[in-house]
């Protein structure tokens, strides 16, 4: 039936024994693989190390199949070797190119290793795109093209931290990004497992190492040879498992062939040991020759690195973490370049999350448990130590958002404010700024100057409030860091126009600039700086909450600030979802300032042509902002400092009401199609925007279960109740905001809103509905 194929890789110089066993396995012999005429299996993340050891362990065995790979990069050089000769590669970049290549190759067995495990990685974004969407159209593609079996890859961060030996069954609480993404990824795998059609399995894989690991428990050796380690964390007794690279493979060639095996998930881990025991067994293999990441002849010549005898508190580690990683982004923006810090708090939290996992299923299901995990730790170290750990000085240039998005804005930031100091506040034609391309906004100078006048005298009163919450002052202080590193940034970027071939001239060009400072600059770059972040901001909150535009009716919506020095209006054009944004300089000039606030804002709506105009006093809500208490001064100063019309206090008072006492945690919209579009819900009294793995997880249990009362009762069930749901049509809710503009109509809007949150969901009737709204507008 096969043949052992026993070509070496130079890489991985080891034997699976595959053929002893088989003999010991007989279920092996029985595999549904053997059934089928030339199968094809799949292997995605081939450029990693992960894909690397899978494909090793699959190409051991010589019979009649087709091996495919797939890589986001050129054919990795492992594969030129001879053992790996008859495997297919295939270059697949995007989630469009995975879809292409499933359809096409058609496999029966999908191993999916294409994961981030990454410690130092920071976005989620990233994490998220990589681990749970790359996951999920795996899993969506293959159920559409009849694959038998997907093996997909989590890690123990999963579980968060804690002593007690971690079980499958075991709830999960992740504290890391890390885990939170492979957490996400498991529950959308969950929806799509078919037992006996496609069936999903996920190895939950405990601290890794071996050649080319660069992760997991190996991540302890290299921090020591760094010289960054320099002592034992304080919870040195603290029970672990680690699991060898040999035996992740190992296992998963076994779950994949295995006839049943049984459960969904598996732990995938060795023997436990003590966190102190690995360590004392790394420590006399690593040379030491650095210290803080510096090399020093000193580090060999007195053995200084990492010493058992020193502890370190996981308050110091955090530290450490935290200033490694402040240090590195000054230096990263400093040089245009970025470095990956050796240490951030990421790593230090994971440490403290090791722990025990139990491999009870892997025993019991497939009669198979790792060997002694730790004996191949000095083959480990050797081989890095040969390599003299070059695969981890990975070197991040600066990325397309860097050099697309924010040096044009602090370009375009600076020409801005150069135009404001030049600017008297007499009336001239004036040149409008464009501050936001998606959505085609341009301000006058006018209004810029008065914004940024208005911020200006209000930030010593801000500053001073700030330092009695010392948490909003860190804030703040880190805040200022970052805009001061950012426009450090932008003056290298500068030079590097100006002398690209120069360094010395470069280095000239930002001495002279450094030598320019004084307080007319220091106050240039201030505004710099804020009109960067409230620029910024902006975009945020427009890519973060466009999808809310589709709720709103084709209406004209306005904003006017109004200050002592002049007042800004601002209007918003509803239409099919998209907005416009104007700034309307000429008409707000028109009348008169000595008109009282109400009586401006009023004329306002009325030259604007505006279905609800929203008046505010720009001091007070610049104040507010920066003492964090708008909602609560909205309410307190509603129909002085703040003005809506076609609004009532009493109105606002009851939408508070009626959600304060909403046990509704999710709100979600249907389109036309009958799916869920969007939504948004409660974390902490701050309104989310739900994301789409959380979507496309609700949508599939629409396909299963057409009442929406089933899939209430099934979500609250599986979050222990810690989620409640309601469901709206977006054309129900679009009418029903529609008719706002009309007093007598606002609370039945209010009441139509939130009249599903009163019973968890649960139907009312007609009769009940039309009293309840009788009895609130008699009320109001």
């Amino acid at each position: 039936m096969y043949s052992i194929n026993s070509t070496p890789d130079p890489d991985l110089l080891f034997s699976y024994h595959l053929d002893t066993l088989f003999q010991e396995l007989h279920y092996l012999e029985n595999s549904w693989i053997w059934k089928k005429e030339k199968p094809c299996l799949l292997v995605t993340g081939a450029e990693n190390w992960l894909g690397h050891y899978l494909l090793h362990i699959l190409s051991e065995l010589d019979f009649p199949l087709r091996l495919v790979a797939l890589g986001q990069s050129d054919l990795p050089d492992y594969l030129k070797n001879e053992r790996y000769q008859k495997i297919e590669y295939q270059t697949s970049l995007s989630l469009e190119d995975l879809k292409k290549n499933i359809a096409h190759f058609q496999p029966d067995l999908i191993l999916n290793a294409a994961n981030i495990r990454d410690l130092k990685e920071n976005s989620f974004t990233r994490l998220y795109e990589q681990n749970v969407k790359h996951s999920e159209v795996v899993c969506e593609t293959a159920i559409s093209h009849n694959v038998a079996r997907i093996i997909m890859f989590s890690d123990s961060t999963v579980y968060g931290p804690g002593e007690e030996i971690a079980k499958e069954d075991h709830e999960l609480n992740p504290v890391l990004n890390l885990g939170k993404s492979f957490w996400e990824a498991e529950q959308i795998a969950s929806c799509y497992h078919q037992p006996g059609k496609t069936e999903i399995y996920h190895l939950r894989l405990a601290p890794c190492y071996g050649p080319l690991i660069t992760y997991g428990a190996t991540y302890l050796a290299y921090l020591m040879s760094q010289g960054i380690l320099l002592g034992c964390p304080e919870n040195i007794d603290q029970e672990i498992s680690v699991i060898h690279g040999k035996d992740i493979a190992l296992a998963a060639f076994l779950i994949a062939f295995a006839p049943n095996p049984g459960y969904r998930v598996f732990n995938i881990a060795g023997e436990s040991t003590s966190l102190g025991q690995l360590l004392r067994l790394i420590e006399p293999l690593i040379e030491k020759k650095k210290f803080l990441g510096f090399s020093s002849r000193l580090c060999q010549i007195m053995q200084v690195g990492y010493q058992k005898e020193i502890v370190l508190p996981q308050s110091l580690l955090q530290f450490m973490g935290k200033f490694s990683e402040n240090w590195a982004e000054f230096l990263d923006y400093a040089r245009f370049e970025k470095n990956a810090p050796y240490f951030n708090q990421r790593v230090a939290q994971y440490i403290k999350n090791l722990r025990p996992l139990s491999n009870k299923r892997l025993k019991d299901m497939l009669a198979w448990t790792p060997e002694n995990t730790l004996a191949e730790i000095p083959q480990t170290i050797a081989y890095w130590e040969k390599e003299n750990w070059q695969s981890w000085q990975t070197e991040k240039t600066s990325t397309p958002y860097e050099t697309k998005v924010l040096i044009p804005l602090f370009d375009s930031v600076s020409e801005m404010v150069e135009s404001l100091q030049k600017y008297s506040g007499e009336k001239r034609k004036e040149t409008p700024y464009k501050l936001i391309d998606t959505l085609d906004v341009e301000v006058d100078l006018k209004s810029l100057w008065i914004l940024v006048e208005r911020v200006k005298s209000q930030l010593p009163t801000i500053l001073l409030h700030q330092r009695k919450n010392k948490k909003h002052f860190l804030e703040i202080f880190f805040l200022i860091k970052k805009n001061f590193l950012l426009l450090l940034k932008h003056e290298h970027s500068i030079a590097d126009r100006k002398h690209p071939h120069n360094t010395s001239q470069k280095i000239k060009w930002l001495t002279q600039r450094i030598g320019e400072v004084n307080g007319e600059k220091l106050t240039h770059y201030a505004t710099i700086s804020v009109l960067t972040h409230l620029i910024l901001q902006i975009r945020r909150y427009q890519k973060e909450y466009a999808t809310f535009l589709k709720l709103f009716p084709n209406k004209s919506y306005g904003f006017f600030l109004g200050s002592d020095i002049g007042d800004i209006g601002i209007v918003i054009k509803i239409k099919n979802g998209q907005a416009k944004v104007l700034f309307l300089r000429k008409q707000i000039d028109q009348f008169p300032h000595s008109w009282y606030f109400p009586k401006r804002v009023a004329e306002f709506k009325k030259i604007a042509n505006l279905d609800i105009a929203l008046g505010v006093r720009l001091e007070k809500l610049i104040s507010d902002l920066g003492q964090n208490s708008l909602p609560e001064s909205f309410l307190q100063n509603f129909g002085s400092d703040y003005l809506l019309t076609n609004i009532k206090k009493e109105y606002l008072e009851m939408i508070g009401s009626k959600a304060s006492g909403s046990p509704i945690t999710h709100y979600l919209f249907i389109n036309r199609n009958g799916k869920v579009d969007f939504g948004f819900h409660f974390i902490q009294g701050q309104i989310k925007v739900v994301n789409n793995s959380y979507i496309n997880y609700i949508n599939v249990l629409k396909d299963e279960f057409k009442e929406t009362e089933a899939i209430i009762q099934i979500v609250r069930k599986v979050s222990q109740g810690k989620e409640e749901l309601a469901f709206f049509k977006i054309k129900t809710i679009k009418r029903l905001l529609a008719e706002i503009t009309s007093l007598a109509r606002v609370p039945r809007v209010i009441l139509k809103f939130f009249e599903r949150s009163n019973g968890n969901g649960a139907k009312k009737s007609k009769k009940e509905n039309k009293e309840n709204t009788e009895k609130e507008e008699k009320s109001s």
